[in-house]
């Protein structure tokens, strides 16, 4: 016997599966985001830098930091969902 779940009715441990899974996904996002844009910041040249603010040796330090690594800003963003 087959049993159909209505597109309203999901028990509740699909939702947490579900939400579980979204926030994973979002999570991978971000990480992939940050490693791009630390990327970036290591190819810019010292000019480049300068204008930002930002001296090679604090680049080198950022690009260096870790795939999972993720500021606690940008986490604090990703859990608020703004």
């Amino acid at each position: 016997m087959a049993y159909e779940i209505s597109a309203t009715y999901r028990p509740s441990w699909i939702k947490r599966i579900a939400q579980y899974l979204r926030e994973q996904y979002e999570l991978d996002v971000l990480r992939s985001e940050i490693a791009d844009e630390r990327k970036s910041l290591a190819s810019m040249s010292d000019h480049q830098l300068r204008d930002i603010g930002v001296t090679r040796e604090q680049a080198t330090q950022e690009a260096l930091r870790g795939y999972g690594d993720i500021p606690d800003s940008r986490r604090r963003f990703l859990m608020c969902g703004c």
